[in-house]
């Protein structure tokens, strides 16, 4: 039994498809399937039996850092606060995906640089509105490309954000100082 740090393959897979690495489709594969449970266990670094880990990843050498031990600090389970940006991850795959095979490298290259904070965002959610994130970085060209529940994800995101800082705001405003 190895334990995979979803998170770690998330960014590799993401900053492939940002890179244009020829492997980013293999990435993504592998994502898809490590995503599948993680959302089973709710938990981000997944423990999976050895002889799974072989057909989830049929290149070699393994993607770097993804097993458990690299994990990074933050949260370790799925969880409310970062179930809205491992939604948006795991749509944003399957846009890549199919973005690859139809060959827009070009979105899939700005797709993917959107996309490369958000396995920071999933560990630690208050990170959000402090990295480069989102439809800011895609081109109006992008667009049409990009499934309409990707879109709708990233607008659900922008509103949240913006009313958890309305609501911060507020909350300070209320706090008198001696």
């Amino acid at each position: 039994m190895k334990v995979i740090n979803s998170t770690e393959l998330m960014y590799g897979a993401f900053q492939a498809c940002r890179c244009g690495n020829p492997g980013a489709t293999h990435y993504l594969r592998s994502l898809a399937s490590v995503l599948c449970f993680v959302r089973e266990t709710c938990v981000l670094d997944v423990p999976i039996d050895e002889a799974i880990i072989e057909r989830l990843f049929p290149e070699r050498p393994y993607p770097p850092g993804i097993f458990a031990g690299d994990s990074w600090t933050g949260l370790m389970k799925l969880e409310v606060p970062n179930r809205r940006f491992f939604d948006l991850a795991e749509i944003s795959v399957q846009n890549l995906s199919r973005l690859l095979a139809a060959g827009s490298m070009r979105t899939v290259r700005r797709l993917g640089y959107a996309m490369h904070n958000v396995p920071q965002m999933i560990r630690i959610p208050d990170s959000y509105g402090h990295c480069v994130f989102g439809l800011r970085v895609m081109q109006q060209e992008d667009l049409p490309l990009l499934s309409q529940e990707l879109l709708e994800a990233f607008k659900y995101i922008r509103e949240t954000g913006r009313r958890e800082m309305l609501e911060l705001a507020r909350a300070r405003a209320q706090i008198t100082f001696p």
